[in-house]
């Protein structure tokens, strides 16, 4: 178990939808890129985070994900090509 690990969370050029942390992803306006906790050790971990924190936004984020991508490099590419 990781003891010291960070989450990070990026955001468009500017900040547009003035994201500063986990409740913001549960905006309606939010659109969210995340890998798939079933086949990523790290999205796993990150869900069990947000997980400890709020149960329901964690539910009401995970829904808000259009596709999962097999692994994060997947998700940092789908992202930078403006998918979203």
């Amino acid at each position: 178990m990781p003891f010291y690990s960070t989450v990070a969370v990026f955001a468009r050029l500017g900040n547009p939808k003035k994201i500063t942390g986990w409740k913001d992803l549960g905006n309606k306006d939010v659109k969210v890129v995340a890998a798939n906790p079933k086949t990523s050790g790290g999205a796993r971990w990150n869900f069990l985070a947000l997980l400890g924190q709020s149960p329901g936004l964690a539910v009401r984020i995970l829904r808000k994900v259009g596709d999962f991508g097999s692994w994060s490099e997947a998700d940092k590419t789908f992202f930078g090509k403006g998918a979203l």
